[in-house]
């Protein structure tokens, strides 16, 4: 048997650089965003087939909550894999597959590494650890790129005046 059909293809490259001169960066899935989706719906069958009267009655309901359930993780989870960051001349390119956002690089301050609450359309991020960006005038947005110090050091060679920090107790 040959074991071309057992290894597993190479990862993607964590920064693209085009020939025009764009870097586009990957987002970094963090498998843990799973872990409670994954528990919870283990707790929802138990208590399906818990206070079901039957076994068959618990087992459609199973079937049908459960189905639901993991279906849409498997489409927030491919969905958040598509995210990417794009610097183009002056430009990042937040581009996520509902929504898109280009922020001028030189309206970007600061940017801090933690782990935060992430506000509803503020985030094209799919991990624990985020970068939060800041711009303009009190606005911000949520990234987490694979390689984070070459996307750092990528906008600070556009605007030498970006202030890079991180959160204490938050590992590299």
């Amino acid at each position: 048997m040959s074991n071309r059909w057992l290894s597993k293809p190479p990862p993607l490259p964590a920064v693209i650089e085009q020939p025009d001169g764009k870097l586009v960066f990957r987002c970094k899935v963090d498998n843990r965003m799973y872990r409670w989706p994954c528990i919870m719906l283990g707790i929802m069958i138990l208590f399906i087939f818990i206070i079901a009267p039957s076994f068959l009655i618990g087992a459609l309901g199973v079937l049908y909550i459960g189905s639901g359930v993991i279906a849409f993780m498997l489409l927030s989870k491919s969905m958040l894999g598509k995210i990417t960051y794009t610097i183009d001349g002056g430009n990042l390119i937040l581009y996520h597959q509902i929504m898109t956002k280009t922020i001028p690089i030189d309206t970007i301050f600061k940017v801090r590494r933690g782990k935060f609450w992430v506000e509803r359309g503020k985030n094209y991020s799919a991990a624990y650890t985020k970068l939060r960006i800041h711009y303009g005038k009190n606005q911000y947005v949520y990234v987490s790129p694979v390689d984070e110090a070459r996307f750092v050091s990528e906008l600070q060679k556009i605007n030498p005046s970006i202030a890079f920090s991180s959160e204490r107790g938050v590992n590299p």
